[in-house]
């Protein structure tokens, strides 16, 4: 019955038995071994017989150091146990993950295993899903260093955040730098912080605590290595489980805006510069407007007094020519100030009957 019982587990398991004789060197596997690597039962056995030495042979010129280290710890007694991943030679020809994992079954007077005894693990899958897990990890790191992004994780239990190394690039920090570390407090990350934007922050602060608060964005300057300040952008969302609830942890990424805030400062400072230009502009064409119109209003004035007085024909031609240059004129300096009017904003429409 207990034979059974252990069959029907490695079975349900899909677990390979396998008994080493450590003095002849007899390495004995049962079936399921074999399907692992794809044989029928007892063809691999058959093929290599008992050499333990034979069996070697399959597994993974780089993993074999490893297995063989293991494989005499376990036998010294330097290690309670016999564990290892390796990859083994398949009957198609190819390689699949297996993990080999046993213990000492007796022992001689010095110590060592007379016998090892355990099961082979196919965890080929297991493997596979670990490298594409390990290769999107780096395309993602990739693409947040391409970025200058660096990635965050906040948690609200005790108000730490997990930051990873980009920070210290960002900032010029050498590797391991005490400023920034792997999880430091919330405290710390305000000690790098300058002054004026640790309100803004504080402000911010209840993203870690608040069920409702869902996305975390706050522009603010850390302090670089060389004593400058650069300002960076922090953005994030809370991590919710299945059923919507706050798991009181949230994930972001600071992005380095260092450069952007300096053009937005020269865009701005250019600005200034144009509007004063713009107003410094619009209050000479309203003076000079100003200061030509009245005298202009006095020549027209008194060209209609001159024009009620007697003269001659050819008299009359010419005031008659300035008094149109003068009306002519000053309709240009009327529409100057009707032009800085609209500049400024304070050009009035009327509506009336004609």
């Amino acid at each position: 019955e207990s034979q059974t019982l252990l069959d029907t587990s490695l079975r349900g398991a899909n677990l390979g038995l396998w008994d080493f004789d450590v003095k002849s060197g007899k390495l004995i596997i049962d079936d399921l071994y074999e399907k692992q690597l794809g044989y029928a039962e007892g063809e691999l056995q058959k093929i290599i017989g008992y050499d333990v030495g034979a069996f070697e042979k399959l597994i993974h010129p780089e993993d074999l150091p490893a297995v063989t280290q293991a494989i005499k710890d376990a036998i010294s007694g330097k290690t309670a146990e016999y564990r290892a991943e390796y990859r083994s030679r398949t009957r198609d020809g190819g390689w699949k993950w297996l993990m080999g994992a046993g213990q000492a079954f007796t022992e001689n007077t010095d110590g060592q295993a007379l016998r090892l005894v355990g099961i082979q693990e196919d965890i080929d899958e297991h493997k596979r899903l670990e490298a594409d897990i390990e290769k999107e990890r780096e395309r993602l790191s990739l693409a947040l260093k391409g970025g200058n992004l660096g990635f965050w994780e906040g948690f609200a239990n005790d108000n730490s955040i997990i930051v990873s190394n980009v920070y210290q690039e960002l900032l010029g920090y050498p590797d391991n730098s005490p400023s920034i570390q792997a999880k430091i407090t919330l405290s710390e990350w305000q000690d790098i912080m300058h002054p004026d934007d640790v309100p803004h922050f504080r402000a911010n602060l209840k993203f870690m605590s608040a069920d409702d608060r869902r996305e975390h964005r706050a522009e603010y300057r850390l302090k670089a290595a060389d004593g400058t300040w650069r300002w960076f952008m922090s953005a994030g969302r809370g991590v919710y489980d299945s059923e919507q609830q706050y798991t009181g942890k949230m994930v972001g990424v600071l992005i380095d805006i260092n450069d952007l805030k300096a053009l937005e400062s020269e865009l701005r400072e250019a600005k200034d510069q144009a509007e004063s230009a713009a107003e410094a502009k619009a209050n000479f064409l309203a003076s000079m407007s100003h200061e030509i119109r009245t005298p202009m209003n006095a020549v027209i004035g008194l060209v209609d007094l001159l024009h009620q007085t007697k003269m001659n024909a050819d008299q009359m031609q010419m005031l008659r020519t300035i008094s149109s240059s003068g009306q002519s004129l000053l309709t240009i300096i009327n529409d100057i100030l009707d032009f800085s009017k609209i500049e400024a904003g304070k050009l009035d429409l009327e509506s009336i009957s004609m």
